[in-house]
């Protein structure tokens, strides 16, 4: 949160005057929705792609037990997250250089699953209190984040646009639809930048 506000804060003085749009994707979803919510903001848009609020294949009970204690006991461990490249999108082209990219190190700490996974949580059960207009875009078939728990926030949040993609995975920027995905940012944000005026 304290990152995001300096960002703002850098951004506002290098473009007075300008609106600011918040955008973030996956877990970066989630800490933007949380700022939204938890921040006295400036913000005037917000965007999240495929946010981290679950994810689509939640730890098992015995897991969960375990990050718990860890998150007491070790919260720095480093453990391997058990993501499978292939569900980033469809792209093999995307997918073989994410998987050879070498700073992806394919780790997590229990206290930053712990930390993301309240704030997820959190989410759901705040997001009434949006007030700014909020995009949400997530594909049907994502095996890394919840397609489900982001039609969670579409129940309750009176300004969100949500706008579900059939059969795309995770990485909706790097799917063959890509194009189709900018043109709706790009809509969605000019329809409302015109409201802002």
């Amino acid at each position: 949160m304290e990152e995001i506000n300096l960002a703002i804060d850098k951004a506002t003085q290098l473009f007075p005057g300008m609106p600011i749009v918040l955008y973030g994707h996956s877990m970066g979803g989630n800490i933007a929705i949380n700022f939204a919510l938890r921040e006295n903001n400036p913000i005037d848009l917000l965007i999240a792609t495929s946010p981290w609020i679950e994810l689509a294949n939640e730890p098992s009970k015995l897991m969960g037990t375990l990050v718990r204690v860890l998150n007491r006991i070790a919260p720095g461990l480093q453990i391997t997250a058990p993501l499978n490249a292939d569900g980033i999108c469809h792209v093999k082209e995307v997918v073989e250089r994410y998987k050879t990219d070498p700073l992806n190190h394919g780790k997590i700490t229990p206290r930053l699953l712990t930390c993301i996974s309240n704030a997820g949580k959190y989410a759901v059960q705040n997001i009434a209190k949006l007030r700014k207009p909020f995009l949400l875009l997530h594909g049907d078939a994502d095996p890394v984040t919840s397609y489900s728990a982001s039609k969670e926030l579409l129940k309750s949040c009176s300004t969100c646009s949500f706008i579900p993609f059939k059969d795309m995975y995770h990485e909706l920027h790097n799917e063959h639809i890509k194009s189709e995905v900018f043109n709706v940012i790009k809509q969605w944000l000019t329809g409302n930048l015109d409201d802002l005026k």
